[in-house]
């Protein structure tokens, strides 16, 4: 098993990044809801 160092950061900017490289990429539907 493989463990890797957790990012840095509170939850809510780790959140906002996570979404940010999501749509960058296109990963989500136009309406589609997000549950958090």
């Amino acid at each position: 098993m493989n463990i890797q160092p957790l990012e840095q950061g509170n939850l809510s900017a780790r959140a906002y990044v996570a979404l940010r490289e999501g749509l960058i990429a296109g990963q989500f539907r136009p309406g589609q809801r997000l549950v958090m």
